[in-house]
């Protein structure tokens, strides 16, 4: 029996989900963007309930998983981001997606989930959490492993290949059309998943989802046809290969970034692979090579008691479901152990409403009045941090208070960086 239509976890709607978009939507953007996945009809007559586990390389991950469920209604979850904007969150619900509030305690998402195990339906998760960063995918808890224990569901896995290719995390380009595969891997029956403890089943889940799409590119050497494909890649790759000077990478314009200091041209190629600008040029051959070594910098720039990351930052909060409102400036500091803002805060109510990065009607000549403020957060408490390269980062308060700030595009990628080393997951 179909649940009701406000809860977490219902029954997808036949007429959103099934019939506009995997009859109609999903086939017609796969074949667009290249995507070749076929319905699996031995995964439409497994017996539920199940979880199918996918790597997160891209946004566009569900339109392949959705190819090869076809003839079977899927719950999906996804970050409540998404869901900020009106007609994309009516629809995400129409279609029984569960929101999630990302590297939170969120007891709505969870019971939205058991829901649809415990109707022996079929639930679709990315354990990563967000989307690769450099091609690479990323650890994380045993937070699934315990929910298919509990729920006594099956596992399915998908291997796909060419999806973050297609569209980076990073890109402010857009997509790029290349070749894209998907189908299902390994599969545990109910029965399997029973007789392993969490211990076994987590590592299992961990190697079945170790992937690097930079190892594809290089062996397959498809080409991803993009005007500008190096677009916003200064965002992960802000340090010089060749004078180690951080935040000194500039896109310069269709393939290349440079360095502001010595001149460094890096080069990505269509296949998403780097190569130097020219023979005086240094770089790495992919961008998760260039990221670990960017990773292995400030692995050891923590390790010094004073160190500190600062900058001057714009804070905004939730002006309503779908809005945010400037309420304060001042400094973001970040050291080992925590995140500090101080400067100046003011109620949403008061402050300057923005609807898709630009100010609203009646708040353009709004003067922003705040009181002191200064919040900590505390990295050790942390999973991780919501992030919009070179836009903003979210962070929520032990009162589940969300904190948006504005700061420097480049510094986005470090901070990720320490709260990933020094958080709960500590990578």
């Amino acid at each position: 029996m179909a649940s009701g239509n406000n809860e977490q976890g219902h029954v997808p709607s036949t007429f959103f989900y099934s019939f506009c978009a995997t009859d109609v939507v999903v086939p017609v953007l796969a074949f667009l963007l290249r995507i070749h996945a076929k319905p699996d009809k031995t995964f439409r007559k497994a017996e539920g309930p199940i979880v199918i586990l996918v790597n997160h390389p891209s946004y566009l991950d569900p339109i392949a998983v959705m190819r090869l469920t076809r003839g079977r209604k899927v719950n999906f979850s996804a970050g409540e981001f998404l869901f900020r904007n009106r007609i994309w969150g009516y629809l995400f619900r129409k279609a029984g997606i569960i929101e999630i509030r990302q590297f939170t305690k969120d007891t709505s998402a969870a019971m939205g989930m058991m829901r649809v195990l415990r109707r022996n339906g079929v639930l679709a998760v990315f354990p990563e959490a967000t989307r690769f960063v450099d091609g690479k995918s990323v650890s994380f808890d045993d937070g699934i492993a315990k929910l298919i224990k509990k729920t006594g569901a099956g596992v399915w896995f998908v291997r796909s290949r060419g999806l973050y290719l297609t569209y980076p995390r990073w890109s402010t380009s857009f997509v790029r059309l290349g070749r894209v595969e998907a189908k299902f891997g390994r599969s545990l029956t109910k029965e399997e998943v029973a007789s392993m403890s969490v211990e076994e089943l987590h590592s299992i889940i961990m190697e079945e989802l170790d992937y690097n799409e930079n190892d594809y590119a290089r062996e397959k050497g498809i080409r991803f046809r993009s005007r500008r494909p190096a677009a916003g890649l200064q965002n992960i790759a802000y340090a010089c290969p060749k004078c180690g000077v951080e935040f000194s990478m500039r896109f310069t314009g269709r393939d290349e970034i440079r360095c502001i200091k010595c001149g460094n041209r890096v080069k990505m190629l269509p296949t998403g692979l780097l190569a130097p600008g020219d023979s005086n040029s240094k770089t790495f051959e992919d961008l998760h090579q260039y990221a670990e070594w960017e990773r292995s910098v400030t692995r050891e720039q923590i390790k010094f008691p004073g160190f500190a990351l600062s900058a001057e930052a714009k804070l905004l909060k939730k002006y309503d479901a779908i809005d945010f409102a400037h309420v304060g400036n001042g400094y973001l500091t970040v050291t080992a152990e925590k995140i500090v803002y101080e400067g100046t805060d003011s109620e949403p109510e008061d402050g300057i409403v923005y609807h898709k990065g630009k100010i609203k009607r009646g708040f353009k000549n709004r003067e922003l009045k705040g009181h002191p403020i200064k919040v900590e957060f505390y990295i050790s408490e942390m999973k991780g941090i919501v992030v919009n390269y070179g836009k903003y980062l979210e962070l929520h308060d032990k009162t589940g208070m969300l904190y948006r700030f504005l700061i420097d595009g480049q510094l986005m990628f470090k901070i990720q960086q320490i709260v990933a080393m020094n958080g709960k997951l500590k990578a």
